[in-house]
């Protein structure tokens, strides 16, 4: 996710993690393994409400939103999200949010 975040970077986009089920001390820990920095946000769900708010069955559960926050598309399970594909798809919501803007 991060190396997508560093691919659309200057673009109307933006990553932002939930982490749902664990405390701070948890995700804290888990970030200061990470080789580098993530430049997202990352919210925590120590109470897993988010699995009624957003419809999650499972996890990871990628949820991609237009500018006017409609859901685009759900994606369960892992993904390689700083693929081609990957990045032409998110281009092209970002595409249209921008030429719907005008």
């Amino acid at each position: 996710m991060q190396r997508l975040r560093e691919q659309l970077d200057g673009k109307p986009f933006e990553i932002v993690a939930v982490n749902v089920g664990e405390d701070s001390a948890a995700v804290s820990s888990f970030l200061m393994e990470l080789s580098s920095d993530l430049t997202f946000p990352i919210l925590l769900d120590e109470e897993g409400k988010s699995f009624g708010e957003l419809g999650l069955r499972a996890l990871p559960t990628t949820i991609l939103f237009d500018q006017n926050g409609e859901v685009v598309t759900k994606v369960l399970g892992a993904r390689d999200w700083d693929s081609a594909e990957s990045v032409q798809e998110i281009e092209s919501v970002i595409n249209k949010d921008s030429a719907s803007a005008l």
